[in-house]
């Protein structure tokens, strides 16, 4: 049997699809459902391992078998979506668009990684993996892996700390894992330069990931937009959702009018 992946259907109109980020779910996008729904059709999913999707025991979690599953959705309730992507859905979104590009309108690429680096890993394990799971990636990858011991998300208000708990602690260990070890190997150079369709890149001035990263894609996707938002950081869907709502609903108004 297949992985069962759990979704949510929102509204009318011209799709949206948003893709959560590591340890996600659907309810990453509080902010962005309610506003988006009044005016399209808001898809949002919980990937492999998350939220409500089943969760293998065993080592399924590969960016690949990720890319396929939102793929199968896509093709399931017969939708052409702006894709939607924060950090590791930014990096589905890409691989999205890059493999399957006539199932896709457009993306929006937000804090994400395209060309992983140690640096990277580093600062994002620091933020988002228990001393356990520390351990486990040390084992599994044969070598020291440096880590600051303040493991908390310095960049999103504390206010939103019962949901974040709520989003993160529902996700399998497995995917944890395993997702790191694929991000950990990730270079998108060759797939990015493929990508054919439309794409707003959103980074935040505080973000621990480097900029470079955003600059990057933009340099590399022909038909893209680079924003950067100041005082924002990496999960600025939470922290400047105001101001990314407006961002994103004027990027879908513009790609849905043509």
């Amino acid at each position: 049997m297949g992985v069962k992946i759990h979704y949510e259907v929102k509204g009318r109109g011209q799709p949206v699809l948003f893709i959560h980020g590591y340890g996600g779910s659907t309810i990453t996008w509080k902010r962005q459902v309610p506003f988006f729904s009044k005016n399209y059709k808001v898809i949002s999913i919980d990937l492999r391992g998350h939220g409500k999707s089943d969760k293998p025991r065993n080592y399924v979690y590969t960016l690949d078998k990720i890319v396929e599953d939102v793929h199968k959705l896509i093709k399931k309730l017969d939708v052409k979506p702006v894709v939607v992507g924060v950090s590791l859905g930014g990096i589905i979104s890409l691989m999205l668009a890059a493999k399957h590009p006539r199932s896709v309108k457009a993306i929006v690429v937000v804090s994400s990684v395209m060309k992983s680096t140690q640096r990277i890993m580093n600062d994002f394990m620091k933020r988002a993996l228990t001393d356990f799971e520390v351990n486990m990636l040390k084992k599994l990858l044969g070598k020291k892996i440096k880590i600051n011991p303040n493991k908390t998300l310095t960049d999103i208000s504390w206010r939103d700390r019962k949901l974040l708990s709520k989003i993160v602690f529902n996700t399998a260990i497995e995917a944890k894992i395993q997702l790191v070890l694929e991000v950990l190997n990730t270079d998108l150079t060759k797939s990015v330069k493929k990508i054919s369709v439309p794409a707003l890149i959103v980074y935040g001035e505080d973000d621990w990931v480097p900029k470079s990263q955003a600059e990057l894609m933009h340099k590399l996707i022909k038909d893209s937009r680079l924003v950067v938002l100041k005082n924002a950081g990496h999960m600025l869907p939470f922290q400047s959702f105001k101001r990314f709502n407006k961002l994103l609903d004027g990027f879908l108004t513009l790609n849905y009018s043509t």
